[in-house]
C-alpha cells in the first residue's frame, strides 16, 4: 500500500498544483485520463486508485486523481467536495465518473465548454437498480435516484462495469428507458495488484489445531450469510471446539440493534480503514473462507469476483455458491470449491477441516492463478488499453 499511501497524502496534504499532480505533461503524446473522486474504499481503490497507479507504468496512457476522499458510509459523491482544475480538465481525454445520483446534465455541458474532446465514463461496481429489500441501503436510494442514475448512464459515453453480468443488466434497462443512448458497455474486472502489497507482511499462518473459518461482509449484506445459516449451525455442532467462525467487517449489530446472526456464535472483528485492510486480512489466518452469495441479481448481475481473489492472495482456501461472479473464477475443486446445496456445503467444509494437505494445496493453487490471471499484466492491460483508445 506504500504508493496508495503516498497518493493519498499526496492529494490530501499538497496545494501546489505541480506536487499534486506530477503525473501533469501536457503534450507526452500520452492518452490521458482524469480519474475524479474516488473514496478511499474498496471501489475507489480497485476501480480509480490502482488503475491510475498501473497506467501511469505503461508507455501509451497517463491517469491523475482528482482527489481521493476518506471513506464515510453515510456520504454519497454529492456530498464531497468534488472540485476539479480547469488544468486537468483541458488535459484528459477521458474523465471517468463514479456513480452519481442527481443529474449530471450540467456537468457534462461544464467539462464540455472546457474541453470539446472529452469522452465521459461513469463506472459501476455493483447493481444500484438491483438493490434488494434485505440490503441496509434499500431506503437510502430512492427510486428517483435510481432514474437519475440511469440517466445518467444514458449520457456517457462509456459505461465500465466489474462485472459482465452488471453491464448485461443495465444494458436491458438503458435499451428500455433510454433507447436513443449510444452508451457502450466495457467490462472492465476487478484486479489484484502489487501496489495494494507493498511492504506487506510474510503470509500468516493459524499455527493452532483449531480451524480458523471466516466471512468478511457487513450487516448490510447479512442476507448472504444467512442463506448459509443451517450449515453454519451444524459445523459448529459436529466439530465443536475445533474451529473458529469469524466474521471481519461488522459487529453482527444492525441499525435497530438486531444481531440476525446471534444463533451463531461468530467472532467478529471490526472494520478498518482500506489502508490497512489486507494486513488485518493477513493477520486473521484463515484457515478457510465461506463466499456465500443469495441468488438474487443484485449477486449474480452485479458483484464482482475480487472477494475470491482477495482470499487467494493469502492462499486462503474458498467455499462458494456455484453462482456468478465466484464460478467465473473458481475451478472447482482446483483453486476453490463451487457448491449449491446444504449437503455440499457440510461435505466440502468436512472435508477442509480435517484435511489441512487439502487446504494448503487448495490455497497455493488459488495464489498462484489470482496472479497468474487476474492481475496487473501485459495482457490484462490490453483491457483498459482498448476501452480508452
Amino acid at each position: 500500500m506504500r504508493n496508495v499511501k503516498e497518493v493519498y497524502q499526496q492529494l490530501t496534504e499538497q496545494t501546489e498544483f505541480d506536487k499534486r499532480y506530477p503525473a501533469f505533461k501536457k503534450d507526452d503524446g500520452k492518452i490521458h485520463i482524469l480519474f475524479i473522486s474516488p473514496c478511499l474504499n474498496g471501489t475507489g481503490y480497485y476501480r480509480m486508485i490502482v488503475p491510475a497507479l498501473e497506467l501511469n507504468r505503461t508507455r501509451t496512457h497517463s491517469a491523475i486523481i482528482s482527489s481521493i476522499h476518506k471513506w464515510n458510509f453515510n456520504k454519497q459523491f454529492g456530498d464531497y467536495d468534488n472540485s476539479v482544475d480547469e488544468k486537468l480538465i483541458s488535459w484528459a481525454d477521458y474523465v471517468v465518473l463514479p456513480v452519481m445520483f442527481s443529474d449530471v446534465t450540467y456537468i457534462l455541458k461544464a467539462l464540455k465548454a472546457k474541453n470539446n474532446r472529452l469522452q465521459f465514463v461513469m463506472d459501476l461496481d455493483n447493481n444500484i437498480n438491483a438493490i434488494p429489500k434485505e440490503h441496509l441501503d434499500y431506503t437510502k436510494i430512492t427510486k428517483e435516484a435510481k432514474a437519475h442514475l440511469l440517466s445518467n448512464i444514458a449520457k456517457m459515453d462509456i459505461l465500465t462495469g466489474a462485472s459482465e453480468g452488471i453491464l448485461e443488466y443495465y444494458d436491458r434497462l438503458i435499451e428500455r428507458y433510454h433507447p436513443n443512448s449510444e452508451v457502450e458497455m466495457e467490462f472492465i474486472p476487478n484486479l489484484v495488484s502489487r501496489f495494494g502489497y507493498q511492504e506487506a507482511e510474510p503470509l500468516s499462518k493459524n499455527k493452532t489445531d483449531i480451524v480458523r473459518i471466516g466471512i468478511i461482509g457487513t450487516g448490510a449484506t447479512a442476507y448472504d450469510t444467512l442463506s448459509i445459516i443451517d450449515v453454519l449451525k451444524e459445523l459448529k455442532e459436529k466439530h465443536e471446539d475445533k474451529i473458529e467462525l469469524i466474521f471481519f467487517g461488522w459487529n453482527g449489530k444492525l441499525p435497530n440493534r438486531e444481531e440476525p446472526l446471534k444463533d451463531i456464535p461468530f467472532t467478529y472483528v471490526k472494520s478498518v480503514s482500506f489502508l490497512d485492510y489486507f494486513d488485518q486480512l493477513n493477520k486473521l489466518e484463515l484457515d478457510i473462507a465461506l463466499l456465500p452469495s443469495k441468488k438474487i441479481p443484485f449477486n449474480t448481475h452485479g458483484k464482482s469476483f475480487i472477494k475470491a481473489l482477495e482470499f487467494a492472495v493469502f492462499a486462503i482456501p474458498v467455499v462458494a455458491t456455484d453462482l456468478a461472479p465466484y464460478n467465473e473464477v473458481i475451478e472447482n475443486k482446483e483453486t476453490g470449491f463451487l457448491v449449491k446445496e446444504q449437503k455440499q456445503w457440510i461435505a466440502v467444509l468436512d472435508q477442509l477441516i480435517e484435511d489441512k494437505k487439502l487446504r494448503d494445496r487448495i490455497g497455493k493453487s488459488a495464489l498462484k492463478e489470482a496472479w497468474r490471471s487476474f492481475s496487473f499484466t501485459g495482457q490484462t492491460m490490453q483491457i483498459y488499453q482498448e476501452v480508452f483508445s
